[in-house]
């Protein structure tokens, strides 16, 4: 399972390499976005460790896509 994660990270770095602004731009947006999902899940469930754990296990999804 870790040599999945460091082939992850090995491809993200190759694409950083390769065109940085547009993976930094992208890294951002997702990074807003996971922000906005944690600010609207607090809203909804009004417990911020219900928020973080779904969040967390949508970013885990989000991961092995």
């Amino acid at each position: 399972a870790m040599g999945f994660f460091i082939e992850k990270l090995l491809k993200e770095y190759e694409l950083a390499k390769d065109n940085s602004v547009e993976y930094f731009i992208t890294r951002e947006i997702y990074l807003c976005i996971g922000r906005i999902l944690i600010l609207s899940f607090v809203l909804l469930t009004g417990s911020f460790v219900a928020s973080f754990w779904l969040v967390g296990f949508g970013s885990f999804l989000a991961l092995l896509l």
